[in-house]
Formats: C-alpha cells, structure tokens, sequence
C-alpha cells in the first residue's frame, strides 16, 4: 500500500515596520470609560468576547463557501442584551480594505452569522470586526481574524519509493531573502496517514488565541480517503522570522490508512 504525502508552504515576505497611534476623544457623561471593547456606563460593564470564524478561534484554511461569525456578550447589569450588530470585513489588516458590511442589523442573533459577500482571496488573511448596541444604546466593539484555505488543484502527493518504510520522513530546504523581513507565514499540510511536521528541527503545532500550543496528535484526522480529506493550516510566522535558512521536515505514519 503506498504511504504518501501533500504538503504546500506559503510564505509571505515584505518590508514591516510597527506603528503604534493612541486616541484620545471626549466622553460623554454617561460613559465612564471605553477599553479594550468593553464599554463601562454607569458602573455597568458590558463587553464583546469569544470571537470565533466557523466555531475556531482565529483559524487558518478556513473554506469560502461557508463562512460565519460568533461572538458572546457579557455585563454585570442582569437582563443586559444585545440589540443590534453590524460586521465588517478588511482584507489583509484591521485597517485593510472593506470588502464586506452587513449594515445594521437589528437582531440579537450572534452564533453562526452568515458570511454574505464576495469570494474571498485564497491564502490571505482577513479582520472581522462586530459592533454591538446594547440595550443601554451604548456600542461594543471587538476584532477576529482568519485565513482563507489554499488551492491543492496545482499540488502532488510525495511517497516514499520504499514502500516498506515504516515511517518515512521528508525534508526540504528554503533559503529567504536576509535584506526582507517576514510578515507572514503558513504551512497548509495533509497526509493519508497522520504526520509530523518541523520548521528548523522545532515541531509545529495549532495554538489556541493565547498562542498556547494545542495537542493536534493524529492530524490530519481521519476521514473516508476515498472521498476526501482534511488538510490543517498553521501559523509559522514565528518559526521562520529572522531565520535566512528554513528546513521543513515531515514524518510519517501510517495511523487511519493502516
């Protein structure tokens, strides 16, 4: 039985710089304070949390065609209720371009919000913001991500020639560019099988939205290989920054397709 492998790496390289701006705005009375999304009236508090895409936090390979967005509400004023929420979509940044708005939408629905847009860009990164009204009137605001998924149709499997190997492992090198500074980086990687994948000889793995890492042992999961596949994307931007040389390596085993 043949063990293969596909994998594909897609690695953004560009100049970056970091820009930091504060604003400063008069408040109205009623306001006490506004941080970080949560809204303080009165001594009520009132914030916008758990942003997830697809029920993931801040996921990558996410699917066009069937994209949504959650988010929870949470205050200290009992009966506190969401009103009205409006979502928008920036390509590339926080401050990218719009290229989706739901308007205003008065409804206090906020789980599996349907995405209503255009086809997004493959392989590129996208902010959603949500902004809330309140029963108090008052707005919440908060900030997700995610990465759209890539196009396999171009890629090829890699196997082994000797089938009898127990657990293959694939290796290849990349040199970059020394004088740019990488301001993105994903691997999108799936195997019949389950596989380990190293960046410079470090193990990558999935991270929750604190950056911890996240146990994905037995990736890519199984599924009837006959009909098709799950494949994971994973943030390496911290792998390869201020590394000239990048060894991906990738072993094998052969778990579901036993």
């Amino acid at each position: 039985m043949r063990h293969t492998k596909m994998l594909k790496i897609f690695t953004s390289v560009v100049a970056a710089g970091v820009a930091i701006s504060v604003m400063v705005a008069p408040m109205s009375s009623a306001v006490d304070q506004i941080i970080n999304g949560t809204t303080i009236v009165n001594g009520v508090e009132t914030k916008i949390y758990d942003l997830q895409t697809n029920f993931q936090d801040n996921p990558i390979g996410i699917e066009q065609d069937n994209i949504r967005f959650s988010w929870k509400m949470d205050s200290n004023l009992v009966g506190q209720e969401q009103v009205s929420y409006q979502i928008q979509l920036h390509k590339g940044s926080e401050d990218g371009e719009v290229v989706w708005d739901s308007g205003v939408i008065n409804s206090s629905l906020s789980s599996a919000i349907p995405y209503a847009g255009d086809p997004l860009d493959l392989e590129t990164k996208y902010f959603w913001t949500v902004t809330v009204i309140d029963s108090l009137g008052q707005e919440e605001t908060a900030t997700a991500h995610f990465q759209t998924g890539c196009d396999w149709g171009d890629t090829q499997w890699i196997y082994a020639e000797n089938q009898n190997q127990r657990s293959p492992y694939f290796r290849t090198e990349q040199k970059l560019d020394s004088s740019k500074k990488v301001a993105n980086a994903s691997l999108y990687i799936t195997s019949l099988g389950v596989y380990d994948a190293y960046i410079n000889g470090q193990q990558v793995m999935m991270q929750d939205a604190e950056g911890n890492p996240i146990d994905d042992t037995l990736a890519p999961g199984w599924t009837d290989y006959n009909s098709y596949i799950y494949y994971q994307g994973y943030d390496v931007t911290s792998y390869v920054q201020d590394q000239e040389d990048i060894a991906l390596g990738v072993q094998l085993g052969r778990g579901w397709f036993a």
